[in-house]
């Protein structure tokens, strides 16, 4: 009877035995901060270095625009087909006129480099040389400024300044050194009354005459802008900017085009 209960109490004890395997590996660890933030694509934006054209406009206008007076104190400029600066005494109130609206100005290289401090905010500086365009120089004065120079202030208003791979709009605001040089057509008429001057006897009785207006070497302008990405770092940019021109005022838009790449 001893045997026979001492068997079921082993049977028993071997069924209800439960084996618990020990795993063959052991579970991977949680990635840590720094190996989680490598995985991650860079999407930032700090530095962004800018290559582009830019081509200006002058809204320009006046009447008597190639007389004496204008000459000296309007920053108007006219010369004859020759290359000269004229001299002559035109007839007031007849042609010599511009009617106010846009003249094509200089075309620029320009180099630039942006920096994004804050989600809303990127500041920056770029230059440039004028390559086309320009007005010529008026006897006794100086040559036009080839170049210009211009701190620059990005405003974002959906807080993506330091995302690089999103199209992003920016409002525009710079100010630095630049000219910009209207230039039209205009037919003057000399009066017969008045005395040629001595170094210019031979102006004919009417003649077409290239005006320039020149304008600055002081500005301001306003204006926005649009970011779009291509990939690897590479994007492209647009500005459009209304210029405002001083101490000789005038008023001008300045359209760029660049290519940009994320440092």
């Amino acid at each position: 009877m001893f045997l026979r209960l001492r068997s079921l109490a082993l049977r028993f004890a071997a069924v209800g035995t439960v084996t618990i395997a020990a795993p063959s590996q052991a579970a991977a660890a949680p990635p840590t901060p720094t190996e989680h933030a490598a995985s991650v694509p860079d999407t930032s934006r700090g530095f962004a270095l800018r290559l582009g054209l830019s081509e200006d406009a002058a809204i320009i206008g006046g009447s008597d625009v190639c007389s004496r007076q204008s000459q000296l104190e309007s920053g108007f400029a006219c010369f004859r087909e020759s290359g000269s600066q004229y001299h002559g005494t035109p007839l007031p109130g007849r042609a010599n006129k511009i009617n106010d609206g846009l003249s094509p100005a200089a075309t620029r290289v320009l180099l630039g480099l942006d920096w994004s401090l804050v989600a809303w905010f990127a500041a920056g500086l770029e230059g440039g040389v004028v390559f086309i365009g320009g007005s010529p120089r008026p006897d006794g004065g100086r040559r036009s400024l080839p170049i210009h120079l211009a701190g620059r202030a990005l405003i974002y208003p959906a807080g993506d300044a330091q995302v690089a791979n999103a199209l992003a709009f920016y409002g525009l605001l710079q100010f630095g050194i630049r000219e910009v040089d209207g230039k039209q057509s205009v037919t003057v008429f000399e009066d017969p009354a008045a005395l040629p001057p001595p170094n210019q006897p031979d102006n004919p009785p009417t003649q077409t005459l290239d005006a320039y207006q020149r304008m600055g070497s002081g500005f301001f302008g306003l204006g926005g802008g649009l970011h779009a990405p291509l990939g690897s770092g590479f994007g492209v940019g647009a500005e459009l900017s209304l210029l405002r021109m001083f101490p000789t005022s005038g008023t001008g838009l300045s359209l760029s085009a660049a290519l940009e790449y994320e440092l």
